[in-house]
């Protein structure tokens, strides 16, 4: 049985033609040189508490984990593996690691595309390290289509993080070419974030301030701002959200702002609350966080997780030395 053929029986992918639903696809890979899609300098395992906080957020979704040909994780039987022929030597935090990671969304996109699925589904790339702890639909029902949407902080250096990546159900043969072309522009001479450089290159954004902050601005005040990317062949339509809602960052991450150049302080239960922060992203050491507030977000939904939230350090140094433990017994006893 093909891999969609399987989701299908299993209900995990409703038939062409029913309303339109989202697939989480996050990506996942262990070679030689160390894993993909995840970093073991701050947790021993990959942790799949994405996949619940999925389940209890966006209900109905589809979960698959896009890899290579090797790769073993324990997954629950209605989360798909899908995977993908690579060079496993070249699988680690060098420039090759988000090479892969892109090449096995194009697969995964024509995949859909060859099973008639691209008019029914929208798809939503995301790191394991990440929690969505609202639902997702407005990024695909409000606003007009696009062929991709990615999230959009201030930091002129790196204003693209691809944690969150999204493509509109209708839009695949788009999505394709957009990648594609971002393919075309990377950069195998920069570090682990050349995937970023290149979306940033790109979408013509890195280092232009004054653009930047346009349609910076642009996201925060109207939940996103769009611009017409010139590609190889083709004009791609591409969608910027705020970070500060759909990739946030906690303690000191300009992914949510630099209060300098955009003053919007996004660290109160109030300030998460009045936000609507739908998406958490534990970057780094801030991993040391992530089963603690999903286990507060699974026992008490957003009012558990952004109280949680608000109640851990706000600078990186502080979190760099929190010791989790006494702070779970304390907040979550």
């Amino acid at each position: 049985m093909s891999f969609l053929s399987a989701m299908r029986a299993s209900a995990a992918v409703p038939p062409s033609g029913e309303d339109h639903n989202i697939i989480f696809a996050a990506w996942y890979a262990e070679g030689e040189g160390g894993a993909e899609g995840f970093d073991s300098e701050h947790m021993a395992k990959p942790d799949t508490s994405f996949i619940s906080a999925l389940r209890r957020s966006n209900p109905g979704c589809t979960i698959v984990v896009l890899t290579d040909q090797g790769t073993q994780i324990e997954l629950p039987p209605d989360v798909r593996l899908y995977r993908y022929a690579i060079d496993r030597s070249k699988l680690g935090r060098n420039p090759y690691a988000n090479y892969y990671q892109y090449l096995a969304q194009i697969s995964f996109l024509q995949h859909l595309m060859a099973k008639g699925l691209a008019q029914s589904m929208d798809v939503v790339f995301l790191d394991m390290d990440i929690l969505v702890i609202d639902s997702l639909a407005e990024v695909f029902k409000e606003g007009p289509g696009f062929d991709y949407a990615v999230t959009l902080s201030d930091a002129v250096d790196m204003p693209v993080n691809i944690g969150m990546q999204f493509v509109h159900h209708g839009r695949y043969p788009g999505a394709v070419a957009f990648l594609e072309d971002v393919l075309a522009v990377y950069p195998f001479n920069e570090t682990f974030v050349s995937g970023q450089v290149a979306l940033g290159n790109l979408i013509g954004l890195r280092y232009n301030d004054e653009q930047l902050l346009t349609h910076y601005k642009s996201a925060v005040r109207d939940r996103s701002s769009a611009k017409q990317v010139r590609g190889r062949h083709s004009v791609h339509s591409v969608r910027f959200l705020p970070c500060m809602r759909y990739n946030y960052c906690h303690a000191g991450q300009s992914c949510c702002t630099d209060p300098d150049r955009l003053p919007v302080s996004v660290t109160t239960e109030e300030e998460l609350t009045d936000t609507r922060v739908k998406v958490l992203h534990f970057v780094g050491h801030r991993k040391k966080a992530l089963r603690l507030v999903h286990r507060a977000f699974m026992e008490g939904g957003l009012e558990g997780a952004y109280r949680v939230l608000s109640m851990l350090p706000h600078t990186s140094d502080d979190y760099a030395s929190l010791d989790v433990f006494p702070l779970e017994s304390l907040l979550l006893p």
